[in-house]
């Protein structure tokens, strides 16, 4: 009954307004931050072209294929352990790598090592929004999921806004190194506020699936620790 008890109060407390809250709140500023670094090289593309002398040809790969071809590929498999794992831990990790690769991006001498870097940063990003859909929907239940995805959404125009606004005055000011440094390194820290902080929702809570199959374990329990009359004349 103990063990139960405390099934029953971490369901309460994960079934709670504020939790709910801060989990679509914080997914959401991640989200955010998906996009700032997403969008950064865009705003940043003729300086860094001009400063590594490179063709359009290279630039055309750089701002496309080096992070699409890998952002697509890495999405299905991450999309099949979000499924199975820990989704607040592939969240911090994916928002720990791309941050990573957004700032080490600042420090590239050549072609080559800003092509790694990019697609390190589509990797990460590949691992931002299946497991954020994932808890999005057990934690909102379906009355209210559609739109708690699309305050999520919303995080999609606020990146861009602030890549573009924030990539373009870093780059006239301290140059498109600095811009880099500065728009990766946050995202680290917001990786560790994400592990030590967003609790990691049981499947399938908005449906109170949880909550039926701890009734069914507790009548299993019952019915096995209580013989039927017939039973006892045996």
């Amino acid at each position: 009954l103990s063990s139960s008890s405390a099934a029953s109060d971490v369901y309460k407390r994960q079934k709670s307004n504020i939790n709910k809250y801060y989990a679509l709140i914080l997914l959401t500023i991640v989200y955010t931050f998906n996009f700032v670094d997403r969008q950064l090289l865009a705003i940043l593309q003729e300086t860094i072209k001009a400063d590594l002398q490179l063709s359009d040809s290279q630039l055309g790969l750089l701002t496309g294929v080096a992070f699409a071809v890998f952002y697509v590929t890495a999405g299905i498999p991450i999309a099949r352990w979000a499924d199975r794992g820990n989704r607040r831990n592939i969240i911090s990790i994916s928002l720990f790598l791309w941050s990573l690769m957004t700032a080490i991006s600042g420090f590239v001498q050549n072609y080559a090592q800003l092509v790694l870097a990019r697609i390190g940063v589509g990797v990460g990003e590949a691992g931002g929004s299946p497991p954020s859909h994932s808890i999005i929907s057990d934690i909102f239940p379906p009355e209210s999921r559609a739109s708690a995805l699309g305050f999520y959404s919303t995080g999609v125009n606020i990146g861009i806004l602030f890549g573009f606004l924030l990539g373009g005055w870093l780059n006239e000011i301290f140059g498109w190194r600095t811009a880099f440094i500065v728009v990766g390194a946050p995202g680290i820290l917001l990786a560790i506020i994400v592990r030590m902080t967003l609790v990691e929702p049981i499947r399938g809570l908005s449906e109170n699936r949880a909550a039926s199959d701890d009734k069914s374990s507790f009548s299993g329990c019952l019915l096995y620790t209580s013989p039927s009359p017939r039973d006892k004349r045996q």
